[in-house]
């Protein structure tokens, strides 16, 4: 799980869980965080694995 800035928007990109292999071709998603700010990214990131 890595946290990146794409344009102007931070994203969370995780790998697929083994269970949906079967209907998500894709290894990876991109999930919107809806932020451009770092420090709200890094808060959000951390509620997140909570």
């Amino acid at each position: 799980m890595s946290i990146l800035l794409r344009g102007k928007t931070y994203h969370l990109r995780r790998r697929v869980p083994r269970r949906y292999e079967t209907v998500e071709p894709r290894k990876t998603v991109w999930i919107s965080l809806h932020t451009d700010s770092e420090a709200v990214t890094l808060l959000q990131n951390g509620e997140h694995l909570r």
